[in-house]
């Protein structure tokens, strides 16, 4: 039985909107906006799921083509802040900020001007601050707000916040890592696992301090915003809890 849903979108509002991606045999749901959100709409879902759940729900097909462009676009916007910007397909932007920010007013005037700019397009952002670009980008994905205490809020990240393939997560859950915190307590040999192109993934131990150059630079800025097709942006990818060391706090 489906669970209650919030009150229904007012008379004249547009109706909720899903994209919809097959996934084996069944039409799910890849995306969704806000108004479907609230109506407890959310990615995942089948089709026939959603629907039973709302009626009038107005569905498109996921277009990743479009999202690769826009990204692209995303990208190039956001180089009058930094001349270090990545995008990250399918749906993310990262840029260092470590040389520019203070020519903007700092960090949080920063992240003020990247969320007027994506409003401008019509666009709703979730910005995220650490010190490499991975944690960034877990944080912007997985975490609701801006995180107070970076190392606090990167511990209580799931595990999939590694960017693994879906086996290694349920190898990891079935282990009794549910949490990248748990993932830093256990002995460091053998705890690296198998992501996504074969490369090897695993959070270090520790908590805040230099970002280990080799994985990207300190003051990291991370941006989650939707997309015109998919609804969705990130920032972000890699090691996510940084090694101890001396040095300073960098942001995304």
């Amino acid at each position: 039985m489906a669970p209650p849903c919030a009150a229904p979108p007012e008379a004249g509002a547009p109706p909720p909107l899903a994209f919809v991606t097959r996934v084996g045999g069944a039409l799910r749901l890849a995306a969704v906006d806000r108004t479907a959100q609230r109506l407890g709409i959310v990615a995942g879902l089948t089709l026939a799921d959603a629907r039973a759940r709302h009626p009038n729900l107005a569905v498109a097909d996921m277009d990743p083509e479009a999202d690769r462009h826009l990204l692209q676009r995303l990208a190039r916007r956001c180089q009058g802040w930094s001349p270090l910007v990545t995008p990250v397909p399918p749906d993310a932007v990262v840029l260092d900020s470590a040389g520019s920010d203070h020519l903007f007013g700092g960090e949080v005037a920063l992240a003020g001007l990247v969320e007027d700019s994506m409003a401008e397009l019509g666009l709703t952002c979730r910005l995220a601050r650490a010190d490499t670009p991975e944690a960034a980008l877990a944080l912007a994905r997985h975490t609701p707000g801006p995180a107070t205490d970076e190392g606090a809020a990167l511990r209580a990240l799931p595990v999939a916040a590694l960017g693994l393939d879906a086996e290694a997560t349920l190898a990891l859950r079935r282990a009794g890592l549910k949490t990248l915190g748990d993932c830093a307590a256990r002995p460091q040999p053998g705890r690296a696992v198998r992501g996504r192109g074969g490369h090897r993934a695993a959070p270090s131990a520790g908590g805040r301090g230099a970002p280990d150059r080799a994985h990207g630079p300190a003051r990291t800025a991370a941006l989650r915003t939707p997309l015109c097709r998919t609804g969705r942006a990130r920032t972000g990818r890699g090691r996510l809890l940084p090694r101890p060391a001396a040095g300073g706090r960098g942001r995304a």
